[in-house]
Parts: structure tokens; sequence; C-alpha cells
């Protein structure tokens, strides 16, 4: 008899029409990264049921005896505004030893969209990786947590709409913006992070 793995995706935020009009919701774009992980899996892996919960419009939760767990605690880290200005488009991340593990690479080459940068990491938190403005681009605690700064389940037309948004909206300058396009179809490395979810998502806590 096949197990079963039961992920649900908390969708925080809607999508805007010219991305969900052709990509769908937060939820869907995560799901089909999650399911191009599992495809990748070594070895036999469990049958993966994904719901996805509006906890924004709807406040829809999932009841808490329908998934294996809810990750609902503060984690105790510190954000600011990265003084060194936004990470946006494509960008290298140069994984530690521990990312390199993880990932089976040196680095990787992920979608960015933000402002902010982690400057501390909550307690029992390993730095997986860091790109020459943010020094967390991933936080790690085997078997508990996987955060991550990037967009691993962005492509170029998704990032392309938000960096357009946020050029009309003069969230970020000129120079930004063209610095980002030119790098928008660069090559991107969201299905090798999606080959590290199902490993994340089996190991056995420490």
């Amino acid at each position: 008899m096949t197990s079963v793995f039961r992920l649900a995706i908390l969708e925080t935020d809607k999508t805007p029409s010219s991305i969900s009009d052709t990509q769908g919701s937060y939820g869907d774009i995560v799901e089909r990264l999650v399911r191009r992980g599992f495809e990748q899996a070594e070895g036999p892996v469990p049958e993966l049921q994904i719901t996805k919960w509006d906890v924004v419009k709807a406040q829809s939760y999932p009841r808490l005896d329908e998934i294996d767990g809810i990750l609902a605690r503060a984690l105790g880290g510190r954000v600011i505004k990265n003084p060194k200005g936004c990470e946006l488009s494509v960008t290298k991340v140069d994984l530690t030893p521990s990312g390199i593990d993880l990932f089976g690479v040196g680095h990787l080459n992920l979608h960015q969209m933000h402002l902010d940068t982690v400057v501390e990491t909550p307690p029992g938190m390993e730095i997986l990786g860091s790109s020459a403005i943010s020094e967390v681009q991933f936080m790690y605690e085997p078997g508990r947590v996987l955060g991550i700064q990037g967009h691993p389940e962005a492509n170029a037309f998704i990032i392309k709409q938000y960096l357009d948004s946020r050029f009309e909206q003069n969230l970020i300058e000129d120079r930004e913006y063209q610095e980002a396009l030119s790098k928008i179809d660069s090559e991107h490395d969201g299905d090798l992070f999606a080959k590290a979810i199902p490993k994340f998502l089996f190991e056995k806590r420490p």
C-alpha cells in the first residue's frame, strides 16, 4: 500500500491578474515546484497530496488533524531593509558546505524580488548560502525548517510582471529595473532547489 504525504500550502497573498491568468495562484505556482521536486526524487516516495488555503481573503485554514504539522511559532530572527539595496532577478547564491550537501552543487542561480534581508538568524538555524549583498539566503534546521530568501518557484514571466509593477510604482529605480531585466532570462536553478524538497521533507531530525 502506497503511503501518503500531505502538504498544506498557505496562500498569504494574491497573484496579480497579469500572472494568475496564465500561471495561477501562488499556491498553484508553489505546487508545481514541489511536484517537480518529487518527480526528481531518488528511490520510492509517498503519494503527494497537496491542499491550498487562502488565509487572507477567505481566511481558510487546514484542520490541525488533517496535516502533519504547521510551523506556528515565531523563530526569533531579525530582518531589516537591506542597506545595500534591492535584490532582483536571477542572482548567484554561493553555498556553504552544508548547502552543497543538500543541493549537490556549489551555487544556485535563483530569482530574487526583495529589499528586506535577514541579519540575525533564529537560534539553531544554519546558513546554507549567501549572495553578494545578502548573507542569509537560506535558513536551515534539519527536518524542521528550510527558509529561502529567493523565489525558486518563479520564472522570467512572473518576475517581469513584478518588476514592471514595482517600477511603475517608483519602488525601484530605473538603474535597478534595467539591470534586473538584463539578467531575467539567465539560467535559473529552480528545479535544482525543487529536487532538494523531498530530501528535506523526509530527512530525520537530529
